[in-house]
């Protein structure tokens, strides 16, 4: 074992040769710290023959990636102009660094492209997010209500929030898209809610109606024939009744407009508060009112002769 040791060839061994601590435990501990270094080496050796991309080749493969982002949405018909406006200012920035790497090297900095390129991104992202969401609300709202009678409910507000859904993806503002579509699972489930709870209490309320009447109809109808006699014997009088009343009224009404006038009158001729103009726009409403006035007292007057007329013909003939 000893020979075969010494008898290597590697520069390890040729230079440890005839030394007493190559052999035992010892030697087989360095010997393993040895491997481990010229190992690391190797590594190390084989990872600076990799490739290293450098700035500007990193900046110019994103821009590739962003141009292939663009022309999905594009190809899937959303709005481009938002990412369109972020590519554009992307190869602006590395054709910028360009020029400047061709001149100063050292101050070339292709960053802005490569946030740019990242903004690219996330636009992709929000937008096709947006898209899923916005078709995944538009299906359960659907089977929300599909049959007739919850087609019949009212949701003009979840449509009006769908529109503004569909507004914001148009417009390509797919951060707001998110909350909307929570908002409007929100509305959908109360309109449900809400809904389910009428119908129930619609369901209970007639099946308690129907019940009382099914159990009182006699009752309901008796109280029914007899508020009809009462009516027909006291028809007369329930009438002249309301026409006193409304004549009652309109003489207050009457007596409210003289008095109004008189106001105005002593306003303009004795303090003086008011104009000519004012003065003389009063008067002739005031006037006015109580001609209508005048007018329907007479007609409430003749209907309660008519009546006390046809009450003295039916004792009459009696």
């Amino acid at each position: 074992m000893k020979d075969r040791i010494y008898k290597s060839n590697t520069p390890v061994f040729n230079m440890l040769k005839g030394k007493k601590f190559i052999t035992g435990t010892y030697g087989v501990f360095l010997l393993s710290i040895f491997l481990l270094f010229f190992v690391n080496i190797v590594s190390a050796d084989s990872n600076s023959t990799g490739v290293n991309l450098t700035s500007q080749e990193k900046a110019f493969n994103c821009l590739q990636e962003s141009r292939v982002l663009v022309d999905e949405l594009i190809n899937n018909n959303f709005s481009s102009q938002r990412v369109n406006d972020s590519m554009d200012q992307a190869q602006s920035y590395y054709d910028a660094q360009v020029i400047i790497q061709g001149k100063t090297p050292q101050k070339a900095n292709f960053q802005q492209v490569l946030q740019s390129c990242a903004e690219i991104t996330s636009i992709h992202n929000l937008a096709i997010g947006s898209r899923d969401l916005y078709e995944t609300l538009i299906k359960v709202y659907q089977d929300s209500f599909a049959t007739p009678a919850e087609q019949k409910m009212d949701r003009g507000s979840i449509e009006l929030m769908l529109q503004n859904i569909d507004s914001e993806i148009k417009s390509e503002r797919y951060e707001l898209v998110s909350d909307l579509v929570d908002k409007t699972y929100e509305e959908i489930a109360r309109i449900k809610s809400e809904n389910t709870a009428i119908n129930l209490f619609y369901k209970q309320t007639t099946q308690t109606l129907a019940g009382f009447f099914i159990q009182n109809w006699i009752s309901i109808v008796v109280t029914i024939v007899v508020l009809m006699i009462l009516y027909f014997i006291y028809r007369k009088t329930i009438l002249r009744k309301i026409i006193g009343n409304k004549i009652a009224k309109l003489e207050l009404k009457k007596n409210n407009l003289k008095n109004l006038i008189m106001k105005t009158q002593k306003d303009y001729f004795q303090d003086g508060k008011i104009s000519d103009s004012a003065y003389k726009i009063r008067i002739a409403n005031f006037g006015e009112m109580i001609r209508d006035v005048n007018r329907q007292i007479p007609l409430l007057q003749e209907e309660l002769l008519k009546i006390g007329r046809k009450r003295n013909e039916g004792n009459n003939k009696k």
